[in-house]
């Protein structure tokens, strides 16, 4: 083989790999804090992603993080990942990552009965810190069939309602 075929063969094998590449590239798609809802929700600290909603929930007194995925009925889905990580940032500009962890819970269904539900769209992860802030953005990356969903969430809550919130 002479060098220009050597070289022809070599463009085309580049060009068929990042033709390939392109195509099993995963879409990513940012939710920001401040991009308003459309529709009214059932929870507080709710995002509307795709087809699928993501909800936020803060428990000041016990210092626990959940963030659970529901289709648009929500009801909920499965999805098959054992945590997610979530970025915090303060308004003072500090960051932490907590992990949040795959976890079979008991909630009230839309009847109002508690029911066990050992499902993989629901997420927590207790931390003491969190106790003690009510003012931060959470960033999550919730990947959901084809696409990887960065949503943020802005809470803001004082500490006079956290007693008001509880959840027992």
């Amino acid at each position: 083989m002479n060098r220009l075929t050597i070289i022809l063969l070599l463009v085309l094998g580049m060009s068929l790999t990042l033709g390939c590449a392109e195509q099993g590239r995963i879409e990513r798609i940012v939710i920001p804090a401040d991009v308003p809802e459309d529709h009214p929700h059932r929870y507080a600290y709710t995002r509307s992603v795709g087809d699928n909603h993501i909800h936020l929930g803060i428990d000041h007194p016990k210092g626990k993080m959940s963030v659970f995925v529901e289709d648009m009925s929500e009801d909920l889905i499965r999805l098959p990942l054992k945590k997610i990580d979530a970025k915090i940032t303060t308004p003072d500009g500090t960051v932490r990552t907590l992990e949040l962890y795959a976890t079979g819970a008991t909630r009230m269904d839309s009847k109002r009965l508690r029911r066990r539900a050992p499902y993989r769209a629901y997420y927590s992860k207790q931390a003491d810190w969190l106790e003690n802030i009510h003012e931060f953005v959470v960033e999550v990356k919730i990947p959901i069939e084809d696409k990887i969903y960065v949503v943020s969430f802005d809470y803001k809550i004082s500490p006079e309602e956290d007693v008001h919130h509880r959840h027992r």
